[in-house]
């Protein structure tokens, strides 16, 4: 497969990147933009060749200057090759109508920069309204389609920028959006902690993997007429948070209320002690999540999220002469757990 971000975007294709709306969607999206241009890794992964990134901005355009600035500046001067397009809402089928400018684009970043347009970006989808409704799947499938062939037509991958449900714990509408995608990236990040994390949650012929952590930096500009500061962020690479405080072990709670349930089904108690074979808790939890998941691959995902967590913090530990049992230790019900059951 042809990589745009080696093992993690395609070369051509459509994706998607949701998270809270004050997450740094945008600002991921301007720095993979950067990244792309000076071909340097994002996250640690291989550009395998530089391009251009054109952004059609049906909202923040008015804040785009300030990030590009920001990324100038951090280039050491620099104008980065990223294209920054005001947008209006339209349907899908009037997505062709920009074909002839997205063509045009190109031909301006091969005559500047010597690259082409390698990804295209619509931020966001909701502003852009390409589906009338966001959940009913025959109006995001053409949507979905519009956009992968609008970025066909110069050779660049598709990515839509998309907000997550009311719970947080998904991504919003029809669950055409991530099955119809070639690539899904999930940004998660915990009120109050200024570390965020990034996820590939689906890689079109491969397979989901963590990208890594990172943190907004400000960067002052400098000031407007009253004599404030004017400030845009970067993307800066961050230390992983804890495991006990990092959003990807949301529901944590009913994965111990699962082990839990299962352990006094079964009347297995040792040492005080819980015990449970892990089969069962997984049926168990997958049951009571699954109404919060519009996909399958949701639910399987928040299971491995909370069943690696549990073991790599020693919330269950394996039970000597019980195959795939564990035993639930009292790391579940540690106080500083965001989760933990009271």
């Amino acid at each position: 497969v042809p990589w745009l971000v080696k093992g993690v975007i395609p070369l051509t294709g459509v994706g998607v990147i949701y998270g809270k709306s004050t997450g740094g969607k945008s600002y991921l999206v301007m720095d993979l933009a950067a990244k792309l241009w000076r071909g340097q890794p994002w996250f640690g992964v291989k550009i395998p060749e530089p391009k251009a990134t054109v952004i059609f901005a049906y909202e923040g355009a008015d804040f785009a200057g300030l990030r590009l600035d920001a990324l100038q500046r951090a280039a050491g001067g620099e104008r980065p090759a990223i294209i920054v397009v005001p947008a209006g809402r339209m349907t899908a089928a009037g997505l062709k109508s920009l074909v002839p400018q997205l063509r045009g684009i190109d031909a301006y970043c091969q005559a500047i920069f010597g690259l082409s347009i390698g990804l295209v970006v619509i931020d966001t989808v909701s502003a852009a309204g390409l589906a009338e409704k966001e959940d009913k799947a025959d109006d995001v499938a053409p949507a979905v389609k519009a956009v992968q062939e609008f970025a066909g037509t110069v050779g660049a991958f598709g990515l839509l920028v998309h907000h997550p449900n009311k719970a947080g714990d998904d991504m919003r509408g029809s669950g055409v959006w991530f099955n119809n995608a070639d690539a899904v990236l999930r940004l998660d990040v915990t009120e109050g902690h200024p570390v965020g994390t990034l996820a590939a949650e689906k890689i079109k012929d491969g397979q989901p993997r963590e990208l890594g952590a990172f943190m907004l930096e400000s960067m002052t500009l400098g000031m407007d007429d009253d004599g404030d500061p004017v400030t845009a962020c970067v993307v800066v690479s961050a230390e992983k948070p804890s495991r006990r405080t990092a959003d990807g072990t949301k529901h944590f709670d009913k994965f111990v209320r699962a082990f839990e349930d299962v352990a006094a089904k079964r009347g297995a108690i040792v040492e005080e002690k819980p015990i449970a074979p892990i089969s069962e808790v997984e049926a168990e939890f997958k049951g009571a999540v699954a109404h919060l998941y519009k996909a399958s691959n949701g639910v399987s995902q928040t299971w491995k999220r909370c069943f690696d967590y549990a073991v790599a913090g020693k919330v269950i530990v394996p039970v000597r002469g019980e195959r795939n049992s564990y035993a639930l230790t009292q790391a579940a019900y540690a106080p500083e757990d965001p989760n933990a059951i009271g």
